[in-house]
């Protein structure tokens, strides 16, 4: 058994020794019914489902999260953490995540990027294109957003406006930004387009990026099931 496997195994079954063994649920048969929030803004992916039968093993339950949140910090693998004790607290960290485009348009001009790149490789990911960024490009701060569980992220990159006070400025800092991005992801095994797709705005950058032989072959199975072009005309595919 490998160590994550082995660790798994004990965070389990010192999870289970608080609400029984009955209660810990696994495998994607048992847990598929609570991966989705009841107002439907969640979708998760869980290794297990806790189903604590009292507030007493509910809060045994968020002292166990505590303590490894408090470990991870220890050994430097996160700078911080929030754990919603309540639903006042959720929907307070629900909001945060809801308002980061205002937020970050507020700041300045802001330049966000759809991409994905291996979970393994996200450390990487962040760190280069952040050092980058902030090396390359005048006035501008990073932050990243997203569903980084499944390597989805999102650059944003945003621009002082003292910086750019000019469109052709912003528009010049943005295509920089977003090559500085897309270049890091295409080199560590990821796409420039996630959950986005690619529709009209980034097919000059699908050309730059995609190998020859992959557009060939995309077109020829829009050829195959779209022969007259009357579907999503432009959009992905030059005409």
């Amino acid at each position: 058994m490998s160590e994550p496997d082995a660790r798994l195994t004990d965070t389990l079954a010192e999870l289970a020794a608080i609400v029984g063994p009955a209660r810990v649920l696994t495998g994607e048969a048992s847990t598929a019914a609570y991966q989705q929030d009841w107002r439907a803004r969640y979708q998760g992916a869980a290794l297990a489902v806790l189903l604590p039968g009292s507030t007493q093993e509910v809060a045994a339950l968020v002292a166990e999260l505590e303590a490894a949140l408090a470990a991870a910090f220890e050994r430097g693998l996160i700078r911080d953490a929030v754990v919603a004790t309540d639903l006042a607290k959720a929907e307070r960290i629900w909001a945060l995540r809801h308002h980061i485009s205002e937020a970050n348009r507020r700041a300045g001009f802001t330049v966000s990027n759809d991409t994905s790149v291996p979970v393994s490789k996200l450390p990487r990911f962040i760190d280069r294109v952040t050092a980058r960024i902030e090396l390359e490009v005048l006035g501008a701060t990073v932050c990243h957003a997203g569903h980084i569980g499944d390597g989805n992220i999102h650059v944003i990159a945003v621009l002082s406006r003292e910086a750019h006070p000019k469109p052709a400025q912003c528009e010049a800092a943005a295509a920089q930004v977003n090559l500085i991005v897309h270049e890091a992801s295409v080199e560590l095994g990821g796409s420039i387009s996630a959950e986005h797709g690619i529709g009209r705005m980034h097919v000059e950058r699908l050309e730059r990026f995609k190998p020859a032989l992959d557009l060939e072959m995309m077109r020829r199975v829009k050829q195959a099931f779209d022969p007259a072009g009357l579907m999503n005309p432009g959009k992905i595919l030059r005409g």
